[in-house]
């Protein structure tokens, strides 16, 4: 599946996010010209602990999770909005690197 997202643009939210929205909350926060034309959109919660990503597939919007047990994503405040694969993968794997820490 993480295939899909290969030759996608992958934009990561500047700030914390309030992660209970849903697809109406997250469209709201994303530019719907750039969804509808691919890009994916990434958002981290407060607790830098849940990252959600929103993209628009053929039939619709969808949402994958991804929920850390232990752990957070590292702040993102000082970090480019823009991700390349091999960072998204990087980030989602847990591998320690720019995008997660251990506590």
């Amino acid at each position: 599946m993480l295939e899909y997202f290969k030759d996608r643009k992958l934009k990561l939210h500047p700030e914390p996010v309030n992660l209970r929205k849903g697809f109406n909350g997250l469209t709201a926060l994303s530019n719907l010209e750039n969804l509808f034309a691919g890009d994916v959109y990434l958002f981290i919660n407060r607790r830098r602990n849940l990252l959600k990503g929103l993209y628009w597939d053929e039939g619709g919007f969808c949402i994958f999770n991804k929920q850390l047990e232990r752990g957070t994503f590292s702040d993102m405040s000082e970090a480019k909005t823009e991700l390349s694969f091999r960072e998204f993968l990087l980030m989602i794997h847990c591998c320690k690197g720019a995008y997660f820490k251990i506590k």
